[in-house]
């Protein structure tokens, strides 16, 4: 786990920050989010979110997907 809202807050600048040093690493990831409520739902990407003040990134092979109901 590279990021961790209990450790790291919930700053998205402090999210970019961690998983800048994996950019080039990895080829993929995925996101698990798991709610005040238990629901626990995610996405997987084909690449490691950056921030780019330019451009979004986007591609055929990033999906969501929910693992658990309320």
């Amino acid at each position: 786990m590279v990021y961790s809202s209990d450790n790291d807050g919930f700053n998205l600048t402090t999210f970019y920050m961690k998983l800048k040093p994996f950019k080039d690493d990895f080829k993929s990831m995925f996101l698990i989010v798991k709610t005040t409520n238990d629901e626990v739902f995610g996405a997987y990407m084909d690449q490691v979110i950056y921030r780019n003040d330019t451009s979004f990134f986007d591609n055929e092979k990033t999906f969501v997907f929910r693992i658990s109901e309320p």
